[in-house]
């Protein structure tokens, strides 16, 4: 008789993945202390820098939530529980890299940038933003920035993350990448829901992208200096937040 044989034991094999064996590896040992600490952030500091993860967003976007003039709605509480979930996971994992595997320290950990440049008007502006894991040192592998990414099933599922997800991920790592001065990153994917899962994505350095991002804010930070409201740039100016928020003289439409 021949046994089938169960090849999603050995699906990191196939894809060579780098760090998502290890971290199954610890978890089927079973060698568990008897508590696990786990610190969850539920509140994040306002301030008036821009962060990696809002590289994507469109300029005039990012103008009107500067000025103030295009105000998130308040959270649900399905929502509120979703991040609260999420943050949850960054705990464990993180946890898991720092005490379990000893790939990295608590420095590592939130590590926080906090950057102050000039715009070529003169203008100040910030970056700001905190790395889940700034430096992993995986064995035999090399060193590797890691940004933890929760997600329902159906997402994780899917061969490839949907092409403005993907983007937007990237898009923060490459930020964060550039902070740190390393050429590649693993974006680590959990799945939320059961069966609970890992996999991985690598994003590799690049640096003519983190150079066009920055200048597109500095753009907008003379736009705020100015006065002048900048141009959309979503890919699909019909589905942009601040679509409806101007009248043609840059005014809030009332």
């Amino acid at each position: 008789m021949v046994t089938k044989l169960n090849t999603s034991k050995f699906a990191h094999l196939r894809k060579n993945e780098i760090l998502v064996p290890h971290l199954n590896a610890w978890l089927a040992r079973g060698e568990f202390p008897d508590e696990i600490p786990i610190k969850i952030g539920m509140n994040k500091e306002k301030d008036d820098a821009f962060h990696p993860s809002s590289a994507t967003k469109c300029s005039r976007q990012l103008y009107a939530e500067m000025t103030g003039d295009l105000i998130d709605g308040k959270p649900t509480a399905e929502q509120q529980l979703t991040f609260s979930i999420g943050h949850m996971y960054h705990g464990f994992i993180q946890w898991i890299l720092v005490e379990g595997l000893g790939f990295c320290t608590w420095d590592d950990i939130e590590k926080e940038h906090d950057l102050k440049f000039t715009t070529q008007n003169g203008n100040p502006y910030r970056v700001r933003g905190f790395i889940d894991c700034a430096r992993c040192v995986v064995p035999n592998r090399g060193t590797y920035l890691v940004d933890v990414k929760t997600m329902n099933t159906r997402l994780f599922a899917q061969d490839n993350l949907p092409a403005s997800t993907h983007e937007r991920y990237e898009a923060q790592v490459q930020i964060y990448l550039e902070f740190e001065d390393l050429d590649e990153a693993i974006i680590l994917c959990v799945s939320k829901d059961s069966p609970h899962r890992f996999k991985e994505v690598i994003v590799h350095r690049d640096t003519d992208f983190v150079e066009r991002t920055m200048d597109r804010w500095e753009d907008v930070v003379d736009a705020m200096a100015s006065g002048e409201i900048p141009d959309c740039t979503c890919f699909d100016p019909s589905s942009c937040p601040t679509r409806k928020l101007y009248d043609n003289n840059g005014i809030i439409a009332g």
